[in-house]
């Protein structure tokens, strides 16, 4: 089909995705950086595959590599979905709660924990509470009530967050790996957990 087909452009999405989880992070980075620039010529900037390929490059670059770059890939993945979608749709309320991650490591606080809260709110009303996508934004509110000073409020979300995504997704998924490693003692930052998005 060619190196700018779309399936291959999905199928070295996938790839990619997969270098990053089994730990080989330059080849991602390549592979990612790369991808952003041919959905870009492509389709175009607003097109769904541009933006969910910019929304995991924005994490990625989060994770390894430039915060300012990651902060302004997830601005131009927001406005896109918003436009797109709207405000209320659960790829522009999981994009702002990235957003949110990026300024609370920035160290803007008090506004990465609002977008945090926010996304939680905002994905429970789009998708539901039992949603393992409300509940990796849960797990990110949960974190940030710790480090603000709120660790009972943090207990009882985190607690309620568990065994909900255990009756959602089983014992043995990451997002219940991640619940029972969010013990709320001793974290510095918030677990940062992605929403990703999905083709559309």
């Amino acid at each position: 089909m060619g190196d700018h087909h779309p399936q291959t452009l999905a199928a070295l999405h996938n790839q990619a995705l997969c270098l990053r989880r089994s730990g080989d992070v330059p080849a991602a980075a390549d592979l990612l950086r790369s991808l952003v620039e041919r959905c870009r010529n492509l389709q175009g900037v607003r097109h769904p595959m541009t933006l969910m390929v910019q929304a995991d490059h924005a994490s990625f670059l989060r994770s390894y590599g430039d915060l300012t770059e990651s902060a302004e890939l997830t601005d131009a993945v927001a406005d896109g979905y918003r436009h797109l979608l709207g405000d209320d749709h659960p790829y522009t309320v999981g994009v702002l709660g990235n957003r949110g991650l990026l300024l609370w490591l920035g160290g803007d606080r008090a506004a990465g924990a609002r977008l945090i809260e926010q996304a939680l709110r905002g994905m429970t009303n789009a998708v539901g509470a039992d949603h393992p996508w409300t509940l990796g934004c849960a797990l990110n509110a949960a974190a940030v009530r710790w480090l603000s000073g709120r660790p009972e409020e943090a207990a009882e979300l985190r607690r309620e967050t568990l065994l909900r995504a255990r009756d959602a997704v089983g014992r043995d998924h990451p997002l219940v790996r991640a619940c029972e490693d969010a013990s709320g003692t001793g974290a510095e930052e918030p677990p940062g957990w992605d929403f990703e998005p999905q083709p559309i």
